[in-house]
């Protein structure tokens, strides 16, 4: 049933690689810069994330050309402008809530006060570019499991979520705010916006996935962050607190910055020793080494003691969480990969082989062992048709083929599929198998179909199929022609299957003569299809082998001396050509 195939050579015309249309040579410079800007701005396999998203090349192109046709002033969200926007705006958001924090109580205004508005310029410059580009920034619906490119929704969604606190950032605390009395109202605006703070480790992941750290590692270095801003921001309360009532005069208790002389010690040490009071109490372990006889001291001490106990609650709960699940999968799959290195160790198998092995266990599983049949075994039949139904139902929306099914049946067909998943360059021999005929579903990825004589004629994407051919002229009177019959389909890169024996088919399919109508039409136009390319296709390669042969290459028998030739074109198609032209 498979074969593999040496290379998958494309030698089908598939145009600009970005979907846009190609410019005039003698296009203007500026056409040229805007063209590669409107690049920038298509889906792109460079965001580490797009892989997540679209697992196929062909998934890929297919998104692009719906941005590119339906949505030409939209920003894709797993772009390469998205991706360096997400990127500075995690930093900039870090630098941000910490310098705010840290001028609450420790900024004076004997400071260098330029150096701080030109901090404040630049982060709200860089913060009015964010907010415009995200009305023009598509996003990904994950409940769906759609990209959001329309401008109306996207302003809709960002307007009910992250607007508001985005203005927040945005306020004139110099200006607005001159009364020193009202400068903590003016920063504790800012830090309203600690929402974004959740949008800080969702941006963040672009850092860890350009440094191939998994998951586990970012969840525990968004935690690691999340613990110190929390420190960060407690210990500008503890230092800011009693400076404030005594700016005001409202109390003659005694401050722990008063009892440690810490108001009159530089900046660095006024930090320095309110993060270790902070971060003493924060992990519970004492109360720093000065005390406090102020109530609203003791208050802002207790809190942070709550709140530092439910963090380490929860890191514990998740790390042990990670651990777990991590160790379980991962073990796993560490002893399926180590028994398939003995495997090959044992065969002796070629080292190109190896490879293919260990890149296919990986795009199955993933690096995560799981047993789908056995879990799948235990739950009530309705739960599995709808785990199937869900994790098949992108794939049904992209397809015609279940449009004219009703939806029961399509239960039954999605519950009788069994996936595959086809290594780069790998051969399905199907039209003329003496097996069992099947068909095939593309969830991801793409083939390309070749002609018994080695033409490429076309390529298979995502959501459509390919075998009803010989499905058909199993179960019916219907005929093809003998190209369509001898045809192979290669793997042009990692492609998963949905297959269905012929049985399911009959059982299920064959009894609706409106879809069988229809997958009768789509095959006959395909046959008629392939018999016009490889007619096209013979007739260029003629032309082709005419053009690059020269006089010095006949031999005395009339035969060809094609040795160059054989290697583009094939030897069946040399030998054909050479026979017509001596027999001419």
């Amino acid at each position: 049933m498979w074969r593999l195939r040496e290379k998958h050579d494309c030698s089908l015309a598939t145009g600009s690689i970005s979907m846009l249309p190609k410019l005039h040579p003698n296009a203007p410079r500026y056409r040229k810069y805007l063209r590669e800007m409107r690049k920038l701005t298509l889906v792109s396999p460079i965001n580490p994330k797009t892989l997540y998203v679209f697992k196929s090349s062909a998934s890929i192109t297919k998104e692009r050309r719906r941005h590119i046709k339906y949505y030409k002033h939209t920003i894709h969200p797993y772009s390469v402008i998205s991706m360096v926007r997400e990127i500075g705006m995690s930093i900039i958001w870090f630098i941000y809530f910490t310098v705010h924090a840290f001028q609450l109580a420790f900024y004076e205004k004997h400071m260098s006060s330029n150096l701080v508005q030109y901090a404040h310029l630049i982060s709200s410059f860089f913060h009015s570019l964010h907010i415009v580009s995200i009305f023009f920034t598509g996003c990904h619906d994950k409940k769906e499991r759609t990209i959001i490119l329309g401008l109306k929704p996207i302003a809709l969604i960002y307007m009910r979520t992250y607007f508001a606190f985005d203005l927040l950032l945005l306020i004139p605390t110099q200006e607005v705010f001159r009364n020193k009395y009202f400068n903590w109202l003016a920063y504790i605006l800012h830090l309203a916006a600690c929402p974004r703070i959740i949008t800080m480790g969702e941006y963040f992941r672009h850092i860890t996935l350009f440094l191939e750290l998994g998951d586990m590692i970012h969840e525990l270095l968004c935690l690691i962050i999340g613990g110190f801003i929390l420190i960060h921001w407690w210990a500008v309360l503890l230092f800011g607190i009693p400076k404030f009532q005594q700016t005001s005069k409202t109390t003659e208790k005694i401050s722990w910055t008063t009892e440690g002389n810490i108001l009159n010690r530089t900046v660095a040490s006024q930090y320095i020793q309110s993060f270790h009071k902070a971060s003493a109490l924060f992990f519970c372990t004492s109360t720093g080494m000065w005390n406090s006889d102020r109530p609203t001291e003791w208050l802002t001490c207790a809190l942070i003691i709550v709140t530092g106990t439910l963090y380490l609650n929860y890191i514990t709960a998740i790390i042990l969480q990670l651990a777990m699940s991590y160790k379980i999968s991962e073990s796993m799959y560490d002893k399926l990969a180590y028994q398939l290195f003995q495997y090959t160790k044992a065969k002796k198998l070629p080292q190109r082989l190896i490879v293919r092995l260990e890149l296919y266990y990986e795009t199955r599983f993933r690096e995560k062992f799981f047993r789908e049949s056995r879990i799948l075994a235990t739950l009530s039949e309705h739960l599995r048709y709808e785990i199937i139904y869900y994790t098949c139902s992108q794939f049904i929306q992209s397809t015609w083929f279940f449009e004219d099914l009703p939806k029961g049946v399509v239960g039954h067909v999605i519950a009788s599929l069994t996936t595959s998943i086809l290594i780069t360059n790998e051969v399905i021999h199907y039209e003329d198998d003496t097996e069992t005929p099947k068909l095939y579903f593309i969830a991801s990825g793409s083939v390309g179909l070749y002609s018994s004589s080695g033409v490429e004629l076309t390529h298979i994407e995502d959501g459509d199929y390919f075998g009803e051919h010989s499905i058909l002229c199993r179960i019916s009177d219907f005929r093809v022609s003998e190209t369509t019959r001898n045809t192979r389909v290669v793997a042009a890169e990692i492609t998963e299957l949905f297959v269905l024996d012929m049985k399911d088919f009959v059982k299920y399919i064959a009894n609706f003569p409106l879809a069988m109508n229809r997958i009768m039409q789509v095959a006959e136009s395909r046959d008629n299809f392939n018999v016009r390319e490889l007619e096209k296709r013979n007739q260029d390669m003629g032309i082709d082998l005419m053009t690059a042969l020269r006089p010095d290459e006949f031999l005395e028998t009339g035969r060809l001396r094609l040795v160059s030739a054989q290697r583009r074109y094939g030897v069946h198609q040399i030998r054909n050509f050479c026979d017509s032209f001596t027999t001419g």
